[in-house]
């Protein structure tokens, strides 16, 4: 299974993003990118979690921005791309407490 670091990030991310029952999540590492990817299987669905690599608070802003962005590209349909899901806060990029930042 998971270590517990990346189990409590898991059930944060699930919980933040109301994307189902945090505690009957199924998750799989993924391969293939820079950044440490996982995919979710909940009661609303299969996601995918993107933890960003060697990233620093001070950069959330500009994530926060790009994230926007690809919402909005999302919507407009010309490209097709996943699409980016907000967190109850409405952001798509957070720094999750107790999460190295």
């Amino acid at each position: 299974m998971f270590d517990d670091c990346a189990a409590r990030l898991i059930h944060a991310v699930v919980d933040a993003f109301d994307l189902g029952d945090a505690d009957a999540v199924a998750a799989e590492p993924m391969v293939g990118s820079t950044n440490r990817l996982w995919r979710l299987r909940t009661d609303r669905g299969d996601f995918v979690l993107k933890e960003f690599a060697y990233d620093s608070a001070s950069r959330l802003p500009g994530r926060q921005r790009a994230a926007a962005f690809e919402r909005k590209v999302y919507e407009a349909g010309t490209v097709l791309i996943p699409e980016p899901i907000p967190a109850r806060v409405g952001e798509f990029v957070l720094a999750l407490p107790g999460q190295p930042s």
